[in-house]
């Protein structure tokens, strides 16, 4: 027993000597069945973990590989889409042999006829230029529309789709003779609130180019248009490619050696207004 009053008397360590070493500590009983019970609960939370994020990685690769099997239905908005790819009949190196493609029947002019301009596009006094892709099917009908150029107006849009498939009929496309549905693009339908404001010509102090553009149209055997590109567009602002429908028959059959051949034509229209003198 120590007493308070009286210092403890310090421990002395010589040169040369080293203090006792401290006894080490052991786990009981208790506290080691302890710490083995945690690490083995450590180590299945590890492995079912691991178990999980394998499932999960397999049902994932599962989801994704039946995604890439099965296409899925296309939405009615995908309809575009598929005129656009089928306009690629357009290209003579994609015209099969034996097709023969559809056919407007009568002026397309008198299917749109001018009292039927939308009252409430007159009333925003909107204008413009439409270029549409028909469905047509193998009774000559249109069955689809779809706007490749908008005018810059639905109203106007939606009105053009709507009497093309009002008025319009074709002969309809054939393939070795027999009638099957195609695609026809109609191009520059022009709605025009003043359509005599649009053929004025006015004169300025320079010359100004009325019409400038050039176009390149690739041509069947038989001499039918059977796609059109725009190589240059100056003036007017419109679709140069109007002038150039696919499907009719513009030039004469081009031939190589003798014999029926594709071709291209380039078209240039200049048209140059002078001031007076």
């Amino acid at each position: 027993m120590i007493d308070a009053d009286e210092p403890a008397a310090p421990t002395i360590l010589y040169a040369g000597t080293r203090p006792p070493p401290r006894p080490r500590r052991r786990l009981s009983g208790d506290n080691r069945s302890l710490m083995i019970g945690v690490l083995l609960a450590i180590a299945a939370i590890v492995i079912a973990g691991t178990i999980v994020a394998a499932m999960l990685a397999v049902r994932g690769y599962q989801v994704y590989r039946d995604g890439r099997r099965q296409e899925p239905a296309a939405p009615p908005q995908v309809i575009g889409a598929r005129l656009k790819k089928a306009a690629e009949v357009a290209s003579p190196r994609v015209l099969k042999k034996g097709f023969v493609p559809a056919a407007p029947i009568g002026d397309q002019g008198s299917w749109f006829p001018s009292d039927a301009y939308p009252a409430e596009a007159r009333r925003r006094g909107e204008e413009g230029r439409v270029s549409v892709l028909l469905a047509i099917d193998a009774q000559g009908r249109v069955a689809g529309c779809t706007v490749m150029t908008s005018s810059g107006s639905a109203i106007l849009d939606e009105q053009t789709c709507a009497l093309a498939r009002r008025n319009a009929r074709f002969s309809p496309a054939r393939q070795d003779g027999v009638a099957v549905g195609a695609t026809y693009r109609m191009r520059g339908v022009r709605w025009a609130l003043d359509p005599a404001a649009s053929q004025r010509m006015e004169v300025g102090q320079a010359p100004r180019f009325l019409v400038d553009q050039v176009i390149e149209v690739a041509v069947t055997p038989e001499g039918a248009v059977s796609g059109c590109k725009v190589v240059r567009q100056g003036t007017p602002s419109g679709d140069p490619c109007a002038s150039a429908p696919i499907g009719r028959k513009l030039f004469a059959p081009p031939v190589r050696d003798g014999r029926p051949t594709t071709a291209r034509v380039r078209l240039a229209s200049r048209m140059l207004l002078l001031p007076a003198r």
